[in-house]
């Protein structure tokens, strides 16, 4: 019987562990965030009319897996993020800035990509005169995008099913997503 136990727990240890090679080779896919379909505030944190700790903001932003000049000629997917803010950083030039607690899901026709990590936002003092507590806002891919950070990356469903990975978002116009992906399983 322990013989037989032994077998079975070294065939299932010598599946569950592949190298490298047998995983295959990350994958780099290259994302550009295209235009702000919709953004909102919440303001139920402090309910004052404007950004403080505890408050966040969702969008929705339309993306394209083409790269280039002419990337956002069509949109293949969309992304839906929500910004948590957690910490008033200094003030720039007539904008307030955040750091943010970031999470969002790329959303394709073929699968999934989730993004977690700490993000930023900076809002500028013009659009922070037209908020108005609970509600839509006006903001630019600037606007949420406004430096370089890291997220953690995990694959849902379809193309992306048993893939994790990392990402760096770059600012810029537009402003892209850089994933490595790599299979799990």
């Amino acid at each position: 019987m322990a013989c037989s136990l032994f077998t079975v727990a070294a065939c299932s240890t010598s599946q569950g562990l592949r190298t490298g090679s047998e995983q295959g080779q990350a994958t780099d896919l290259t994302l550009t965030l295209c235009k702000v379909q919709r953004a909102s505030f919440d303001d139920s944190a402090s309910d004052d009319g404007r950004p403080t700790v505890g408050d966040s903001y969702a969008y929705a932003v339309n993306v394209s897996t083409a790269t280039g000049p002419k990337a956002c000629d069509e949109a293949s997917g969309q992304f839906f993020g929500v910004e948590e803010l957690v910490q008033e950083l200094p003030a720039g030039e007539g904008a307030s800035n955040f750091l943010t607690n970031f999470q969002g899901t790329f959303v394709f026709p073929d699968g999934n990509l989730q993004l977690r990590s700490m993000g930023y936002v900076s809002v500028k003092a013009e659009e922070m005169a037209q908020m108005k507590r609970t509600g839509p806002v006006a903001l630019g891919l600037g606007d949420l995008f406004p430096k370089q950070h890291e997220a953690s990356v995990i694959g849902q469903g379809g193309a992306y099913t048993g893939q994790i990975g990392s990402a760096v978002v770059e600012p810029g116009n537009p402003p892209v997503v850089q994933l490595k992906l790599f299979k799990r399983f």
